[in-house]
Parts: structure tokens; sequence; C-alpha cells
């Protein structure tokens, strides 16, 4: 709990080596705040209700807004390559029948 003025009697979670004569870490995270990034989100399945961290539910909504975005780009690459393909495949087969017709 903290001690200091401008945080009184708030909660935070830290290093538990900190004020040892020991190696530690740089961890610290006030509990309040953290708790107020959780929350309840209502899913997919008969209404349920699951507690999640929002930041991780946002963080992986934009992965999926993101994925279906490349995904789309994919599928207009592909669909750009295509009439490429056909246009070499026919240009391949006109140049066979021009050198099979001047050996005749």
């Amino acid at each position: 709990m903290s001690k200091t003025r401008s945080n009184p009697d708030r909660l935070f979670l830290g290093c538990p080596f900190y004020k040892a004569r020991q190696p530690y870490c740089k961890f610290f995270l006030w509990l309040d705040e953290h708790i107020a990034g959780l929350g309840l989100i209502e899913t997919k399945y008969m209404g349920e209700k699951e507690f999640v961290d929002v930041e991780d539910y946002h963080r992986q909504q934009d992965m999926e807004m993101r994925i279906s975005c490349l995904e789309k780009r994919i599928l207009a690459l592909e669909m750009k390559r295509k009439p490429i393909r056909w246009c070499i495949c026919v240009i391949v087969i006109v140049l066979i029948f021009a050198v099979l017709s001047c050996k005749i």
C-alpha cells in the first residue's frame, strides 16, 4: 500500500526485491488501474458473460481486423495474377503455332 502524499493508501504491485539489497526488476503496477482495465464482456455463445482483460480483447479484435484486411488483399492480388497467367498461356500457344506454321 502506498504511503506517499500523492497516492495515499493506493494499492500497487511491485518487485518484492525492490527495497531488499538484492537484484530486482522494474515491475510496478497500480492495482486500481489494472482492475479498471478488466471488465465483463458478453460472449457470442448464449449471452454468457466472461471476465476478461479489456485491453487484450481490443488487441484481439484489432488483430482479427488486420488479418481480415490482409486476406482481402491476398485475394485481390491472386485475382490480378490469374489474367496474367492466361495471357502468358495464350502468347505461348500463339508462338508455338507460329513456329510450327513457319516450318511447313
